[in-house]
This record gives structure tokens, C-alpha cells and sequence, in this order.
């Protein structure tokens, strides 16, 4: 049983007699619900689902009221910037080469076996020709120098490095109350 208070208060118990003909009690699934925000929040470095929950409930128990609200991050970590997903962003200048570098060259370098998550093209300012791009990928499946080795493959430096992260990333804090 859930104490009163728990996102899993009023499910009830499961019972399952599949180990070995004995009762196995659990809890069921709980179905997140569409939550919409009366907040948000701009993730900041150093925030914690723990602190933010005490900022706006109270509680640093309630933190799973805005994981709920965010169901695009796959994780809890995911929301704070935490979790396995990386995102660099990256000043790119072409190697001098024939034929010259292009975005399909990059594109395919980065888009082998799948593991980039997703990558992008930044507006450079309007001062520089360089390439800007941000590259999102799986932490545990590639390391930065894997990533940058590819685009280095495709024909251009690696300039100004630098993890994103997810500060910057918004995320919908539902207000005390709302379901």
C-alpha cells in the first residue's frame, strides 16, 4: 500500500501468481496523465528535480510532479541535463581539400550506425563563414572524441567546443493542485 500523498496512493494492489505458483503482490502501472503548465522553468547549471520541487511545492518530495509534465525526456536525469543524452555545440571551419567539405560529407560521418541522436546547423553570426552545429548523442555509446574524430572524417576542425547540456532547456511546472 502507497502512503497518502504517493503518485501510486489509491492504485491499489496487483496480484500475480506467476513465481513458481506462489502470489506475487506488486503495483500497478501507473499511467501518467496529461498535465498542463502553469509554469516554466529554464534549466539552469546545478538544478536538481529535488530543489526545483522545493521552490515551487514545497516539498522536495513532489519532484516527480514535473517529470510528469515533461513525458519527452526519457528519464528523471534526462530533464536536468543528467542523463545519458550529450549535446555539444561546435565552431566548424572546412579543411582545404578537393573537393571541398560539405553538409552532406558531415552528415554522413555523423549519422553512421545510427548513434548521433541528432544534429543541427546553428546560425553562425554575421561575422564568421564558420559552421556552427550542435550534436546530440548517447554518452554511453560514444565519447566526445568519438564524435568529434567524425567530423573531423568529414573535413572540417573542431573549434570552441562546448557541452550544452540542458541548461536553456524549458521545462512545464504544473501548478500545486493541478492534476
Amino acid at each position: 500500500m502507497a502512503p497518502r500523498g504517493s503518485r501510486y496512493a489509491g492504485l491499489g494492489d496487483v496480484v500475480d501468481a506467476t513465481l513458481r505458483d506462489r502470489p506475487v503482490i506488486g503495483t500497478p502501472l501507473r499511467l501518467v496523465p496529461r498535465v498542463s503548465g502553469s509554469y516554466e522553468h529554464t534549466v539552469l547549471d546545478g538544478d536538481r528535480l529535488d530543489r526545483l520541487a522545493t521552490t515551487y511545492y514545497g516539498s522536495p518530495t513532489r519532484w516527480w510532479r514535473i517529470c510528469d509534465a515533461n513525458p519527452e525526456f526519457l528519464s528523471p536525469l534526462e530533464l536536468i541535463g543528467r542523463g545519458p543524452r550529450r549535446t555539444l555545440r561546435a565552431r566548424l571551419v572546412a579543411v582545404p581539400r578537393d573537393p571541398p567539405a560539405s553538409l552532406g560529407d558531415l552528415a554522413t560521418a555523423l549519422e553512421a550506425k545510427g548513434w548521433v541522436h541528432r544534429w543541427r546547423v546553428i546560425e553562425p553570426d554575421a561575422n564568421s563563414d564558420d559552421l556552427h552545429v550542435s550534436v546530440t548523442y548517447h554518452r554511453h555509446v560514444l565519447g566526445d572524441v568519438d564524435v568529434l574524430a567524425r567530423i573531423k572524417e568529414a573535413g572540417f576542425d573542431v573549434l570552441d567546443v562546448r557541452d550544452l547540456g540542458r541548461t536553456g532547456t524549458t521545462l512545464i511546472v504544473p501548478a500545486d493542485g493541478a492534476p
